[in-house]
């Protein structure tokens, strides 16, 4: 289970890096909202994880700081339905404060 986990967390390091995965929104001058969908179930924490380089960008310098997340699974829940998938989708608020 620990193999699997470190895999998962690598894999959304992985898709962050490439930045394909996430989607960057602005709140307010200092506040944005990344969003990170996977076919792939992964704990709050490696979606954090895999989200913090581009959280890092999207702050310029400045040091991001995580707030409300929201979680969730669309699509099937049974995998005997043919042609569906399920997807989850992550979405973290972060703000940024002062200088790194």
């Amino acid at each position: 289970m620990k193999k699997l986990c470190l895999l998962i967390g690598l894999l959304v390091n992985m898709a962050a890096a490439a930045g394909s995965a996430i989607e960057v929104q602005q709140m307010s001058p200092h506040s944005y909202q990344l969003t990170y969908r996977s076919n792939v179930s992964v704990s709050v924490e490696n979606a954090q994880q895999g989200l913090y380089r581009a959280a890092v960008e999207v702050c310029a310098g400045r040091e991001p700081v995580y707030g409300r997340y929201k979680y969730r699974q669309t699509g099937s829940v049974s995998t005997r339905v043919p042609g569906k998938q399920e997807s989850y989708i992550f979405r973290q608020e972060i703000r940024c404060t002062g200088m790194r």
